[in-house]
């Protein structure tokens, strides 16, 4: 199997649902920037390891599905994985000190990565209100990465 097709040299591509469609489509940034976001993940997942590398591969399956829904212009029930989102936000939170200052991205090498990905995700939710679309389960994964990343940073955190 070829990775090129020659069909998208003019600027246009196809959607899930068949649709030729210029590549600064909306749906395209929207895909993109999950893939990113996903890449990203890939790239935490690297320097992180246990119980935060497995949630971020079942992280990584569950953007498919969205990115799957965005190209066929679907909506995807996010409902349980949102809910375990909030599990995992609460307990990463837990687990760090009361925020008192904002918190300046960086610290170790998985907490600064982690970030990064909050940074990409929260792009991402923007995408995807441009297209009139909101998504829980995007505003949720924000606040589970930030909290990560708090975690990661241990005494390495800085406040500004």
């Amino acid at each position: 199997m070829k990775l090129y097709t020659r069909r998208g040299d003019e600027g246009r591509s196809d959607l899930r649902d068949g649709v030729r469609t210029r590549k600064d489509d909306p749906r395209f940034a929207a895909l993109g920037t999950l893939d990113e976001l996903n890449a990203a993940l890939g790239l935490v997942r690297t320097a992180a390891t246990g119980v935060l590398a497995e949630r971020l591969a079942q992280v990584q399956h569950e953007l498919f599905a969205l990115g799957a829904a965005v190209a066929g212009g679907e909506a995807w029930d996010d409902t349980e994985a949102v809910a375990r989102l909030e599990v995992w936000t609460d307990e990463w939170t837990a687990a760090a000190p009361p925020l008192t200052r904002f918190v300046l991205p960086g610290g170790p090498e998985a907490a600064a990565r982690l970030h990064l990905a909050r940074a990409v995700c929260r792009r991402a939710e923007r995408t995807l209100v441009t297209l009139g679309r909101t998504s829980a389960y995007l505003n949720r994964l924000g606040d589970a990465l930030f909290a990560a990343a708090r975690v990661a940073a241990g005494d390495e955190e800085t406040l500004t």
